[in-house]
């Protein structure tokens, strides 16, 4: 299923000549994006607010066979390309004393349940999820019924799954200056409080595990958890009242922040049990151990050149010769955290919840690095409609379909090798075989939004010369909720060619231009210290690889018999030049600030390292559904909607025929046709939803009038516009916002919902007045079709890339 395993090309290049003269060649795998035929999950909650369970057309089957069907000699699983005798597809080796059941033969991904040198813990990893919370957050006492929520989320998914799940466990504490409190609750309903005063050395936990965390199977457990919740911020006023007084450290404790003694002290915690531990936070952590320094100090002049700006965005974990003793201490602290982590599967999330407007220096690449290798999240939380986005975040990541202490592999036919997993963005660690063998990834845990990027390319002499298919096969071995040791094989075969024309008919553009995505930001991030412009590099290498794949579709295919005087484009990949412009215009790679000369003044640097770092994470991370979202927008007008726009479409699901078929004959809200990202576009009296892939824009011309803006808008309790739910025009934009907020590129099943973060809603009303939207300017730099202080607008980039093209094949 493309869901699950998808290719650059669909026709495999023979040799490495071949392979020069076309297309990159990768896997994009998501090993988990369709969930296992026992797994139950959360409703589906309509735009009305009905629940609804979800239809799911796919499910992984489960083999039951005590021994699990694999090669002799190149150990590759047993699949529905075997031949007869049990001819392994891979190496050709005969097993005939195999015994194959109809699943193994008959469906191109199963599951095993194994046990044996498959178990690599002696009690799987525990659904134990903790929270810290920063005592210094200015919304504290709003986070506390929000992670009372969750645990009466976690209760009622708990209820839904079948027999034999493991328990889930959540417990809470406060973190600051004057250490970590932990709480427990006695038998006579009162809170009792237990303190670490340790956040300068070794934090670690005072208490078992069992004592402080509470178990959601039990609906005795819960109503605790309830009690505790209710109680916390009373138990916990005498600790923040401290942050008041005079600090030793600074004028006072609510200047500290300890972050990094709060992951240190919930990895210790999680130490026997693996876990999912979370930090929610409002800046970087910048007092006890894992301090980090204020390297920006919001000064642009550290913006002013391309190496300085570098140290800003890139994490201190890959950072060589660090000069500063805080940031070595920084470095060595986290990347000895993170290993700590992963060799212990204790996954790291990191939720920082901010103001929208500028705020210091908070190093999401550090705390993002983290997070990646211990295969967790970082979120920012930026919205001014925020609660609802960090309610789901949280939400989100506790009743997830997941699975823990997992390992990850890719074998590939005769001839065929892996060349990395692009290690600067795969999550977790990759673990060397041995020139024969292939690499194998490490992961805490991995979920259905997890997607690992395989690079491939030829061993020497290609591939045999009769061989019309390849073969590749990912394996994941994880642990299911239920504790259970499993192994998930998915195989693909593919045709192979010595044409580069039908190298360029099979592309698949999505997966393409997600490799090319990642290559840039390992490149980016590669801990090269004598590189002196690295992103005017990497916007060179991003324009070079479309000037080469489109040389070689020049050269090499019928296409060098047309005028040279025309730019011609291969069928598939229509949009390769859309999407490396609009890379070039994204927060990754764009200049933070105009060039010298341009006559532009600006304020602050956009994008700021911090907003770039986050970019980075997630385009490390993206899938393909999502690649070209995340740097060319979606702009819908919704003034004049069309018949069926904003209305339900129920597809006749008798129909369908095949299981693709019927896994995409869903209902779904018909969303407008949309227009270019272009500042022409946008009518002063126009109303549009936006959509960058993280928030959704209701964007608002300056002219629009009363009798729109009235049905459609309300304010919210703390005064923000939302759109309004009591109006006809109101819900019909809603349906379209929980539609594109519940994106998902096949079928409906399991929440397949594919955005990387809880998308919020912004409301942006244009104004040439001093009163001026603030968020008005983001929206500006979302227009990338069109010409920047820096950039040229798309036609002008065709422009520049026909003539590079051109020149490229003359001189050949």
């Amino acid at each position: 299923a493309p869901q699950l395993i998808r290719s650059t090309v669909y026709a495999i290049p023979m040799d490495r000549q071949v392979l020069r003269h076309s297309l990159p060649m990768g896997l994009l795998c998501t090993p988990l994006n369709i969930a296992s035929a026992e797994y139950v999950p959360r409703h589906k909650v309509l735009p009305d607010g009905e629940l609804q369970e979800w239809r799911d057309a796919q499910r992984i089957p489960l083999v039951s066979q005590q021994v699990v069907p694999k090669c002799r000699h190149c150990h590759a699983y047993a699949n529905l390309y075997w031949g007869q005798d049990g001819i392994c597809n891979f190496c050709q080796t005969r097993n005939s004393s195999l015994q194959l059941v109809g699943f193994t033969t008959k469906y191109g991904t199963v599951e095993y349940e194994v046990g044996g040198p498959y178990i690599t813990r002696k009690t799987p990893v525990q659904p134990v999820f903790l929270y810290a919370l920063d005592a210094t957050c200015p919304n504290l006492p709003l986070y506390i019924p929000m992670l009372c929520n969750v645990g009466n989320s976690m209760a009622q998914h708990y209820q839904r799954q079948g027999a034999g799940r493991l328990a889930p466990r959540i417990a809470t504490c406060l973190v600051g200056s004057f250490g970590i409190v932990l709480c427990t609750l006695e038998t006579n309903g009162s809170i009792s409080l237990a303190v670490m005063s340790d956040v300068t050395e070794q934090p670690f936990s005072p208490l078992p595990l069992g004592q402080w965390t509470f178990d959601m199977s039990s609906n005795q457990s819960l109503q605790q958890w309830e009690m505790l919740t209710n109680q916390l911020w009373n138990a916990w006023q005498p600790f923040v009242k401290e942050l008041d007084q005079k600090s030793p450290y600074g004028p006072n404790g609510f200047s500290l922040s300890c972050g990094g003694a709060a992951l240190a002290f919930m990895a210790d915690a999680l130490a026997d049990t693996g876990g999912r531990a979370t930090l929610l936070t409002w800046r970087r952590p910048n007092f006890g151990v894992g301090a980090i320094r204020d390297r920006e100090q919001m000064n642009t002049s550290n913006y002013t050149s391309e190496k300085t700006e570098r140290t800003l965005y890139t994490p201190l974990q890959i950072q060589k010769d660090l000069k500063d003793k805080v940031d070595v201490n920084s470095a060595t602290f986290y990347k000895e955290l993170g290993g700590t982590c992963v060799k212990n599967r204790v996954c790291i999330d990191i939720l920082v919840h901010t103001p929208p407007t500028v705020v210091p220096f908070l190093d999401l690449g550090t705390l993002g690095e983290l997070c990646r290798i211990t295969s967790g999240r970082i979120k920012w939380i930026r919205s001014r409609c925020w609660k609802e986005q960090l309610q789901a975040e949280l939400q989100r990541s506790a009743l997830a379909f997941v699975g823990r202490d997992a390992v990850f592999k890719v074998r590939c036919s005769e001839g065929l090798q892996v060349k990395s997993y692009l290690s600067c963005t795969a999550p977790g660690v990759t673990v060397e075989n041995g020139i024969a063998e292939s690499p194998e990834l490490e992961m805490t845990c991995v979920d259905p939004t997890t997607c690992i990027a395989v690079d491939l390319e030829h061993r020497v002499g290609g591939i045999r010369k009769d061989a019309q298919i390849v073969y590749f096969q990912s394996a994941l071995l994880y642990t299911t909720s239920a504790g259970e040791r499993r192994v998930r094989v998915s195989t693909l075969a593919l045709g192979t060619t010595k044409e580069p024309t039908t190298v360029f008919r099979s592309a698949d553009f999505c997966a393409i231009t997600t490799l090319m995505t990642r290559k840039t930001i390992t490149n980016l991030w590669q801990p090269i210290s004598d590189v002196e412009i690295p992103l005017q590099e990497a916007r060179v290498d991003v324009t070079m690889q479309c000037i080469d794949i489109l040389s070689n579709y020049r050269r090499y295919t019928s296409a060098h018999a047309l005028p040279i005087g025309q730019l011609i484009l291969p069928d598939r990949l229509q949009l390769l030049p859309l999407y490396c412009m609009s890379l070039l215009k994204s927060v990754m790679l764009r200049s933070s600030l105009p060039k010298r000369g341009s006559g532009v003044r600006v304020v602050k640097p956009s994008p700021t390292a911090d907003e770039r770092a986050y970019g980075l994470f997630f385009g490390s991370s993206v899938i393909p559904a999502l690649a070209m979202l995340l740097v060319h927008p979606h702009v819908f007008p919704i003034l004049h909607l069309q018949d069926g726009d904003g209305e339900w479409q129920i597809p006749e699901y008798s129909l369908a025929s095949s299981e693709i078929e019927k896994a995409a004959a869903h209902a779904y809200i018909q969303l407008p046709a949309p227009v270019n990202p272009s500042i022409t576009c946008l009518e002063d009296n126009g109303v549009y939803l936006i959509d960058d892939g993280f928030t959704i824009f209701v964007y608002l011309g300056k002219d629009v009038p009363e009798d729109v803006s009235g049905p459609l808008l309300i304010k919210d309790v703390d005064g923000n516009y939302a759109v309004s739910n009591d109006s006809a025009f109101g819900k019909q934009i809603r349906r379209l916002i929980w539609q594109m907020q519940t994106f998902c590129a096949v079928g409906e099943g399991s929440e397949s919902c594919l955005r990387p973060t809880v998308a919020p809603v912004e409301v942006v009303l244009g104004d040439e007045n001093h009163n001026k939207d603030p968020l008005e300017e983001k929206v500006m730099t979302l227009m990338v079709d069109d010409s920047s202080s820096t950039e040229h607008d798309y036609i002008d980039f065709l422009v520049q890339i026909h003539k590079s093209v051109r020149s490229k094949t003359q001189d050949s």
